[in-house]
């Protein structure tokens, strides 16, 4: 099984290096459409080995930004593809064998509930986790 996951950046090298790490578990492939960042994110992707690719003129275009989220699939080099921002870091203590297990039994679409709230006062840089109590990945 291959997974792809395709997420979008601007600024976002407060919860960079989390993602990073999040996706290690599971994809197989990950791409960053980047919308002109200047903290280092796109250095800090790269340097992890993370492919980066640079759209639009301003991170304001919410029109462009949703046309590729719509479209991401139609790139898909994979079995699974995970579209996200990046600040919606996914994770859990098997998450590649939940999408396996999905793939196997036929599904097709996936709408995670556990979900990590990354809040800088709360401690500074920790995960505040939550899983509601159903559907949850195993």
């Amino acid at each position: 099984m291959k997974v792809q996951l395709i997420t979008f950046c601007w600024n976002e090298m407060s919860v960079i290096p989390w993602a990073v790490e999040a996706w290690k578990a599971f994809a197989d492939k990950v791409t960053v459409y980047d919308n002109g960042s200047d903290d280092g994110s796109v250095e800090y992707l790269q340097k992890n080995g993370i492919e980066v690719i640079q759209y639009g003129e301003s991170h304001l275009d919410n029109e462009m930004l949703m046309n590729y989220k719509n479209n991401a699939w139609k790139v898909m080099d994979a079995d699974i593809m995970v579209v996200c921002d990046m600040d919606e870091i996914i994770t859990g203590h098997d998450v590649r064998g939940s999408m396996e297990r999905m793939l196997r039994s036929g599904g097709t679409l996936c709408a995670p509930v556990w979900y990590n709230l990354l809040w800088d006062k709360y401690p500074k840089g920790r995960f505040i986790e939550k899983c509601l109590d159903w559907g949850c990945f195993d």
